[in-house]
């Protein structure tokens, strides 16, 4: 009996991929890429960063209203394009969600259905729409000391 036929039929018999590892001397996952139909290629293929490069631009496109662009100054290099809470809580709403920023962000996003209250913003836009909006203000570490802007 080969390998793949005993840990088909021990997965069968309700033995888990750590347990079956166990028996082998070999990692869970290890187990899982002897079963048939694992395919590296797809795992490899789905963290790549051409593919996170994909994500983000399908993300900006939707929140830049069909366009790779900035929607305030229409500025196009998409390393210095984000996205930006319009209502100026993306830190604190990321927090409440136990969502990351960057590739996570936008995997959030995505898994969503792209929700309301976004938009495409270069990074020069969205400071100044930061200090603008006085959106970097922090509280007091003690009694005496005020709040001190972290801005330029």
């Amino acid at each position: 009996m080969q390998k793949k036929d005993l840990i088909l039929k021990l997965k069968k018999r309700g033995l888990s991929y750590a347990k079956i590892g166990e028996m082998f001397g070999v990692s869970r996952q290890r187990i899982h890429q002897l079963l048939p139909g694992y395919d590296s290629r797809q795992h490899l293929r789905d963290n790549t960063p051409a593919c996170y490069v994909e994500l983000k631009k399908c993300v900006l496109l939707y929140y830049g209203k069909g366009k790779l662009a900035c929607v305030k100054c229409g500025f196009d290099d998409i390393r210095a394009l984000s996205i930006d809470h319009i209502k100026g809580n993306g830190g604190q709403h990321r927090k409440e969600k136990g969502v990351g920023g960057g590739v996570w962000f936008y995997r959030w996003l995505e898994k969503h259905k792209y929700p309301k209250g976004y938009q495409t913003l270069c990074m020069n836009c969205q400071r100044i729409k930061q200090v603008e909006n006085k959106e970097f203000y922090r509280k007091p570490t003690n009694a005496k000391s005020r709040p001190r802007f972290l801005g330029g």
